[in-house]
């Protein structure tokens, strides 16, 4: 079962009113409308969420656990630091921050409504809409640098802001900056603004060094501008500017229809200490139906139907290991599936845990237990004197998924760049887990498909292209397998673990499917070092391998030197006649189903 990131929150009341440190101490706070809002949101999604405060609250929601804040920051200092003239946003910050840097977590703003699950990515960051044009608009350069943007996708043109989470990767650092707001607070405040900005430039800083972190554009988390003044937000305008068209300062206001769509959670300002602004008393009855507030309540309560799609979160259905040896450092499948959002895990060597505990979190880390090593079958008499090759650790991955409840797993080689969708020619590159849906659902309909996967990228040609159907049938599965868990095979052999599993299952009358339609960029053998370049080709070339095949499979198999090595030559055919697809009885909705998929410009 996926662990969910713990959600911070932050919330007390503080105004001059309060002349005694117990009197606030002991304070209960009512939420407003707005934040009741946003904690049934957390609720509907089952989001695991921590609010903590130094006051008092009645709250009555199963998924929302109240915290005192004093276990992080001395509740005399934060008073001391209020009465000095510190902002409460700054004492928010510093327990948000600290406690999402003890546990990982995503720090959020209480004001924020959540509309989907936050994604599945180790380590992330928001930004929010800045000016393009007048006298305010950011001058991009070298003293003012855009954020970078580790896979591209956008230019990074914005505002670093909240949400955020916190990573294995880079919690140490928001943990000194935690301490350092601590330790302003204790001192008088300056009047300079630039103490306080330096906290959001940090996290822009800490961003920039995280290259395994997804940086998202400023519709997924926060797609309103606070340009509003006290008290006012685009959100509560009727008529609305949230069109699609109306621009401002450069900058095109998004449709409620696409915020909707795309956006995780919705930050709202006429509540923030951004704009200087106090609680206001929203009645929900006076809204009109056409601000995007009201439709965010509507949404959350249940009150009417919105005319809009929320796009959930997809997830594939099962998991996905990575037998890694020696390759902490190039890591090329798991750094593919952390730009996916994709959970995995991988699985290494006891001796190298370290190596790859220092750049992947601990918790997608799983040592192969050296029994597997000890009871593989090598299918051949040479023993322990050389690499058995990674067999024993997929057999370890089946049977952990097993013990997990799941019907079947994906196991898959640890040097596989990117996945992309084939389609008219063009090899898109997929950017969530969508590919991996698509091929569990489809091998599903069956009863008798065993083993399924994406076509090399290598193999799918340009001059071939009218040719390729979307998914063809009994022919070999490799470097990215999805296996069902209940049939009467395990991996064996020193080499070619791959082919010998998809013959077994063919020979044994199960179907296999690979895919056209998905394909995965895999690197070439022998190019990338580590894993079986370096136990094996290095040193033998990929004769031996060859061999061994023509040796458990000579009814369908022969050797033949082609392009500069040996390979082996396996024939399919009789298996395209004798296994046929056997569908279930179940329901198909007939049309086209695009699973999302949207064709996005670079």
């Amino acid at each position: 079962m996926e662990m969910m990131s713990k959600i911070i929150l932050f919330w007390s009341v503080y105004n001059k009113n309060f002349t005694d440190i117990e009197e606030w101490r002991n304070y209960t706070f009512k939420p407003s409308n707005l934040h009741l809002l946003a904690y049934q949101g957390h609720e509907k999604l089952k989001n695991n969420v921590e609010l903590y405060t130094y006051q008092k609250c009645n709250l009555d929601y199963q998924n929302i656990k109240l915290k005192d804040a004093n276990d992080i920051l001395d509740y005399k200092t934060a008073y001391q630091a209020l009465n000095n003239g510190h902002s409460i946003a700054h004492i928010s910050d510093a327990i948000r921050i600290k406690r999402a840097s003890e546990i990982e977590g995503i720090i959020l703003d209480i004001d924020a409504v959540p509309l989907k699950k936050f994604p599945n990515y180790d380590s992330w960051f928001s930004t929010m809409p800045c000016k393009k044009t007048g006298g305010f608009a950011p001058k991009w350069g070298k003293n003012k640098p855009p954020m970078k943007i580790h896979d591209n996708s956008w230019s990074g043109k914005e505002l670093t802001a909240f949400p955020v989470k916190v990573s294995y990767k880079n919690k140490n650092k928001f943990n000194t900056l935690a301490d350092n707001i601590i330790n302003k607070l204790k001192q008088k405040p300056k009047q300079s603004s630039d103490e306080w900005n330096s906290v959001l430039w940090t996290v822009k800083d800490i961003a920039n060094n995280d290259t395994t972190a997804k940086v998202f554009e400023p519709i997924y988390m926060c797609p309103l501008p606070a340009w509003l003044g006290k008290n006012k937000c685009y959100s509560l305008e009727a008529p609305t500017r949230l069109n699609g068209k109306t621009e401002l300062f450069g900058h095109t206001l998004p449709s409620i229809e696409e915020i909707f769509d795309k956006a995780y959670c919705i930050q709202h300002f006429f509540e923030s200490a951004f704009n200087k602004a106090s609680t206001l008393d929203i009645a929900w009855n006076n809204l009109s139906e056409s601000t995007l507030l009201k439709k965010e309540y509507n949404y959350i309560y249940n009150k009417k139907v919105i005319p809009y799609k929320i796009k959930p979160i997809i997830k594939n259905k099962f998991p996905i290991y990575i037998p890694s040896k020696s390759r902490a450092d190039s890591r090329l499948t798991s750094k593919a599936l952390e730009e996916m959002g994709i959970p995995y895990y991988i699985i290494v060597e006891q001796e190298q845990y370290d190596d790859y505990a220092q750049v992947i979190d601990k918790k997608k880390i799983l040592i192969l237990d050296k029994k597997y090593q000890d009871n593989y079958d090598t299918c051949d008499d040479i023993g322990n004197t050389k690499s058995k090759g990674p067999g024993a650790a997929r057999n370890f991955a089946w049977e952990h998924s097993i013990k997990n409840g799941h019907k079947w797993h994906w196991v898959m080689d640890d040097n596989i760049k990117s996945f992309k969708r084939y389609n008219k020619n063009l090899r898109i590159k997929c950017t969530d887990a969508t590919p991996f849906i698509v091929m569990e659902d489809f091998v599903l309909r069956y009863k008798n498909v065993a083993m399924a996967g994406p076509h090399y990228t290598m193999f799918v040609t340009d001059k071939a292209a009218h040719s390729y159907p979307p998914f063809s049938v009994n022919c070999r599965i490799y470097s990215c397998n999805l296996i069902r868990n209940d049939v009467p095979f395990r991996w064996r052999g020193r080499y070619n673990e791959d082919t010998d599993l998809s013959l077994r299952l063919l020979k044994a009358g199960y179907c296999t499917i690979q895919f056209y339609a998905f394909l995965q960029e895999k690197i070439t053998t022998q190019v990338v070092k580590g894993g079986n370049t370096e136990a094996f080709y290095d040193k033998e070339g990929t004769l031996p391998k060859s061999k061994m095949l023509v040796q458990m499979h000579p009814d369908v198999t022969k050797l033949k030197w082609r392009y500069g090595r040996w390979h082996h030559i396996v024939d399919y055919s009789r298996f395209k006649y004798t296994n046929r697809l056997i569908k279930k009885d179940i329901p198909i909705k007939k049309g086209i189903n695009n699973y999302g998929l949207q064709l996005v410009k670079k």
